[in-house]
């Protein structure tokens, strides 16, 4: 036996043993099948997005993936969970629903989740299946920034750069979420801190505040 071959009889094995732990309740196999589902590989390389369950080969059904990470979900498994948030909010297994989105996010944040903290944010920001609210943005922004999520941090050092919800503009503040952003991969952080070291802050509060300037 070849070993391409023996791969393959390997994960048809793999996968049987992964479905019959799932359809026993394990919620870690039940959002490991959801991925498989998602991607098509039981060793994904790649995270779901709106372009890959489009591409042959890459995604076998979002729909099915949505039903096993819900099943997952069900029993508190977080990434299970944020799934489920990135399902109804994007539309990936089907349909988009702002309600259900935010009852997802709101049983993450009952968990103390720092990602779905920043996407509570994100909701009140945006009035995405709440009312627009930019001080309670914030509010949730604080909370996930001191569970150090990265976009968080972000959000909430360019709301001390810009002022949004009613923040006092604070150069220090700014600086310092903006730079445990960045050092925590986020890229837009990076950016703008790097934006912050080569000009002034004046100079990127007015980028910020009307993106629309150029240099």
């Amino acid at each position: 036996m070849n070993r391409k071959k023996s791969a393959v009889n390997d994960d048809e094995r793999a996968l049987k043993e992964l479905e019959a732990l799932a359809k026993k309740g394990d919620p870690q196999a039940q959002f490991d099948l959801g991925m498989y589902f998602a991607t098509a590989s039981l060793h994904p390389t790649f995270t779901p997005n709106l372009q890959t369950i489009h591409e042959p080969g890459k995604c076998i059904s979002m729909y099915t993936a949505l039903e096993w990470w819900l099943k997952a979900a069900e029993q508190g498994h977080i990434e299970a969970e944020r799934w489920v948030v990135r399902c109804y909010q994007f539309g990936l297994g089907g349909y988009q629903d702002c309600e259900e989105t935010v009852k997802w996010i709101q049983k993450l944040v009952e968990q103390d989740d720092g990602w779905g903290q920043r996407s509570m944010g994100f909701c009140y920001a945006c009035g995405y299946g709440v009312s627009m609210d930019a001080a309670k943005a914030i509010k949730w922004w604080r909370k996930a920034a001191k569970n150090e999520e990265p976009n968080a941090e972000y959000d909430l050092g360019e709301a001390y750069i810009t002022g949004y919800g009613g923040v006092k503009e604070n150069k220090e503040k700014a600086i310092k979420w903006i730079r445990s952003s960045a050092e925590h991969g986020n890229k837009q952080a990076q950016n703008v801190l790097g934006l912050l070291d080569e000009y002034s802050f004046a100079f990127v509060q007015r980028l910020l505040k009307n993106p629309t300037n150029k240099r």
